[in-house]
């Protein structure tokens, strides 16, 4: 069987539900979604991708885009960004600077954009376009 366009929508929607496990979840969850947004018209990618696409809205829009609506803050502060922790014998090290690194996780934290794009204003702006399409 070919991977084609068909096989790559139903791949982000499978990757979306299973991303939903783990401290980090609803962060990869919110990722997958934005990716599947990228299929729905306007856009610029294949036809056929569009149509598969839309083929499947009632499972891209009732399942997955409402369930992040409804379960990430408008300003993503539920969305627990991803650090790297540290083991045993680094703790001594990390211990007179474990501010700094706290610090740095929260000023990263306010630069990335799967935390700060509020997935409400960015489906809205990608869909005020779709009636003009269809």
């Amino acid at each position: 069987e070919v991977f084609g366009e068909e096989q790559l929508v139903s791949m982000y929607i499978s990757k979306f539900q299973v991303a939903g496990n783990g401290a980090h979840g609803l962060l990869f969850q919110k990722l997958w979604a934005i990716l599947l947004s990228s299929f729905v018209p306007p856009c610029e990618v294949s036809p056929v991708i569009n149509n598969y696409a839309l083929s499947r809205s009632k499972e891209i829009f009732s399942g997955i885009f409402s369930y992040i609506l409804r379960n990430v803050n408008a300003d993503g502060s539920n969305l627990l960004s991803y650090d790297v922790g540290y083991d045993g014998e680094e703790e001594d090290i990390i211990d007179t600077g474990a501010d700094r690194y706290e610090l740095l996780l929260q000023e990263t934290s306010k630069k990335d954009a799967m935390a700060t794009l509020c997935f409400k204003d960015f489906l809205s702006s990608k869909l005020c376009n779709l009636p003009n399409v269809l």
